[in-house]
């Protein structure tokens, strides 16, 4: 059974710990594993956002209607090569049943 320690490694190297009370003396094989993260201290891909990029990112870019009803963008399937919605959902429905029939 393990037993979980906190320790301290000092400049010199040295290991300092205390086991828990009813510990048996004997030879121990310790285990070092690395310092938990700091949740203080970001991560590269974690470091906080600059005044300029949060800046950046609250610039609007508004489209008119017409720009959006001829965008992909709302509803558009074109980027997926479907160009009958009715028929797109008719076989996957077909193709599911036909699963639920081979499993069964």
């Amino acid at each position: 059974m393990a037993t979980e320690l906190d320790a301290v490694i000092d400049e010199n190297g040295e290991l300092r710990a205390r086991v828990p009370k009813g510990t048996k003396p004997g030879d121990r094989k310790i285990l070092l594993l690395p310092p938990a993260p700091d949740a203080a201290v970001p991560r590269e891909n974690e470091r906080p956002w600059t005044e300029s990029e949060i800046k950046q990112m609250l610039v609007s870019h508004p489209k008119s209607g017409a720009e959006i009803a001829k965008s992909d963008a709302i509803g558009g399937w074109a980027h997926m090569g479907i160009t009958d919605s009715v028929a797109f959902v008719e076989e996957l429905r077909r193709e599911r049943k036909e699963r639920r029939w081979h499993r069964d």
